[in-house]
């Protein structure tokens, strides 16, 4: 097949138990994403102030 054919092809969309389905998973994706970024945010603010006490430590 040629590039463009393959472009311009349509695809039917999944039945609707399937869309509810990738719904679902994708909903689930994006929580887990939320948490990490949580996450990280978290760690992130423990670094800076674990940084600001050893610099505070060691400059007096």
């Amino acid at each position: 097949m040629q590039e463009g054919k393959i472009i311009k092809q349509k695809a039917p969309p999944p039945p609707l138990p399937e869309q509810h389905r990738i719904v679902e998973r994708v909903d689930a994706l994006m929580k887990l994403c939320d948490e990490l970024e949580e996450r990280v945010s978290a760690r992130d603010g423990a670094a800076e102030r674990l940084v600001l006490s050893v610099c505070g430590g060691i400059c007096g």
